[in-house]
């Protein structure tokens, strides 16, 4: 699933989108493609993630850079831990929208694997400029086009691109009718339990 999208990074640096992988089998991205909106002439740009095979391991990341900057930026890229991959596009048209756009990630035979349309306004509104801050997804489990499930990172650097979302919320089961994640929780900002996810179960 797409779990973290930096569209508007700072000057000199790279747009990325990370993949996290949620389920209990390793994935191979190789011959896997990730694209965008389509323009005004119905064309989206395609590009292929990898030729060769790149794993990801169950609850593994995969962190795909437009080009090598990002190893400047997040200097734990260049020798990332076992469960995480970096792929390294050199293709300076990967660009997405600043003022929103797709991201569509398609597997070797075509079906689309997981889909966002993101907008600025995912963002946290007490942050008048985004630029190079990242919009997480605060649960992989939940909805991906939901704006409810994302918003801004809140560390210092922009990002966390092969790391836990600075905005990760867990989901926990419950037998009850309703239940809050974390609970308490304190939204002020800081980057810790902002978020709670509510559960209930309905008789019907």
């Amino acid at each position: 699933v797409i779990n973290e999208i930096m569209y508007a990074p700072l000057s000199g640096q790279a747009e990325w989108v990370e993949l996290y992988n949620p389920g209990s089998s390793p994935v191979d991205l190789s011959n896997w493609t990730l694209s965008d909106m389509r323009d005004a002439t119905g064309k989206s740009n395609v590009f292929s993630i990898a030729k060769a095979p790149v794993q990801v391991a169950p609850g593994g990341i995969a962190v795909i850079s437009s080009d090598s900057s990002i190893l400047s930026l997040f200097p734990s890229l260049r020798s990332p831990s076992s469960n995480v991959s970096v792929v390294i596009l050199n293709r300076s048209s990967f660009s997405l929208n600043n003022e929103g756009d797709d991201v569509i990630i398609t597997d070797l035979v075509g079906t689309v694997i997981d889909s966002v349309r993101y907008s600025p306004s995912w963002h946290n509104p007490e942050i008048s400029d985004v630029s190079g801050i990242s919009l997480e997804r605060i649960n992989p489990n939940l909805s991906p086009n939901d704006k409810r499930n994302w918003s801004s990172c809140v560390e210092k650097v922009g990002g966390t691109p092969g790391r836990q979302n600075s905005i990760f919320t867990t989901t926990l089961p419950s037998q009850t009718t309703l239940s809050v994640s974390p609970n308490p929780f304190s939204p002020d900002g800081d980057g810790f339990e902002d978020f709670a996810v509510i559960g209930y179960q309905l008789p019907a």
